[in-house]
């Protein structure tokens, strides 16, 4: 999306170019179209933020069990760095440096207001994802998650706010109604504007790519095209898992009148599909006519709903600042478990330590009339695992 700058992990208070910080205030490194079209839909920016966050935070559920967690060298936190990989550099700028070489990653964010200039965070990180093209992008497995889902993540609350009125420019769906509906059931409802939040993200999200112009045949172009498959992907994703959703209306729950619409599916069912693509996602390489191709003949042509990456993704299991890997060591793990969480995936065969672990919660809850719960405390001791 190429919205540099803001960190709203460390600034959950600032919206991405929200209603405080509006566009002329921020030097955010935004392209020239996408420099207009904030001026243009400025009530739409607080709503591409949140759906932004939306994508950090599903990336963080989808791979809270992978060795890679959505984790930098130096953000614990969550994507920050994901974010400055992800849609042209969301969160941050990335050096330039090919693959291979040992570089260091500054992330920082400057803020132009009231005409002074100041630096708010300013640090050096190892690049994340592995394999950096010459110009300092990634194009990793994990890179092509990273677009797609932030992308779902401004379509899905671009559509929501349309229905909820929050936008002077969309309203609720104008979709046609289903051939399969029920005859005697109405179409109508105010639906997710799913069309409208395509269209805006894809024009939003989109234009950073597509007005720069690089030397056929290279490893910027090649990236640029993978950015733009994947930015797809995650607004398809949104209108695959469209749902149609049906409300009864009469006396007593009669159901004598029924009315249906298409809405959104909760953002979960939508990462959850992305992350079955990107285990599933094909390598694929830039051809002689500047086009995207399979590396592998053996592997069938990707579709538009599927993910593309460039380049392998790095071992997660050590720490590599080069390579922008936090490593397992000290994750928690499941000793009992063969899957992805489990001690011998996520510990690569190094063992583990075993704790015990002191836990409190909240037990033998009693509702008083009228009006409150009282519950006692109760104290269990558990045994936890983490990596060595």
């Amino acid at each position: 999306m190429g919205l540099q700058g803001i960190d709203v992990l460390q600034n959950p208070q600032m919206y991405v170019l929200g209603a405080h910080l509006l566009c002329g205030q921020l030097q955010l490194g935004l392209s020239r179209g996408q420099t207009k079209l904030c001026h243009l839909y400025e009530d739409h920016m607080p709503h591409v933020g949140r759906g932004a966050r939306m994508g950090i935070g599903e990336c963080q559920h989808q791979f809270r069990h992978r060795r890679w967690n959505c984790s930098t060298v130096a953000d614990t936190s969550g994507m920050t760095a994901v974010a400055a990989a992800s849609l042209g550099g969301l969160f941050g700028t990335w050096t330039a440096h090919p693959c291979g070489e040992r570089i260091t990653t500054r992330i920082g964010l400057s803020l132009s207001i009231g005409g002074k200039r100041r630096v708010h965070i300013s640090r050096e990180v190892g690049p994340l994802l592995g394999c950096l093209d010459s110009d300092g992008r990634v194009s990793s497995r994990e890179a092509a998650f990273a677009h797609a889902v932030a992308a779902a993540g401004v379509v899905h609350a671009v559509s929501r706010a349309c229905r909820d009125g929050q936008l002077g420019s969309c309203g609720c769906s104008s979709e046609l109604r289903p051939d399969n509906l029920h005859r005697d059931w109405i179409w109508g409802g105010c639906g997710d504007n799913v069309a409208y939040g395509y269209r805006f993200t894809e024009g939003f999200v989109d234009v950073r790519e597509r007005e720069q112009n690089h030397p056929r045949g290279s490893l910027s172009q090649g990236r640029k095209l993978m950015n733009l498959h994947n930015n797809e992907a995650g607004r398809r994703a949104v209108i695959r898992k469209m749902r149609l959703t049906c409300k009864c209306h009469g006396v007593s729950g009669s159901c004598s009148l029924v009315t249906c619409w298409k809405q959104l599916a909760p953002f979960r069912e939508v990462g959850d599909h992305l992350k079955d693509k990107y285990d599933s996602a094909t390598e694929v390489k830039l051809n002689r006519r500047g086009k995207l191709q399979v590396r592998h003949r053996k592997f069938n042509v990707p579709t538009l709903e599927d993910l593309v990456y460039l380049h392998e993704s790095p071992d997660y299991c050590v720490y590599n600042e080069t390579l922008g890997s936090l490593g397992t060591t000290g994750r928690r793990c499941n000793k009992t478990s063969s899957s992805t969480d489990g001690c011998g995936l996520m510990c690569c065969g190094r063992g583990y330590n075993s704790h015990k672990l002191k836990l409190r919660e909240r037990c033998k809850c009693k509702f008083h009339w009228c009006c409150y719960v009282e519950c006692k405390t109760c104290v269990s001791v558990i045994d936890a695992q983490t990596c060595k």
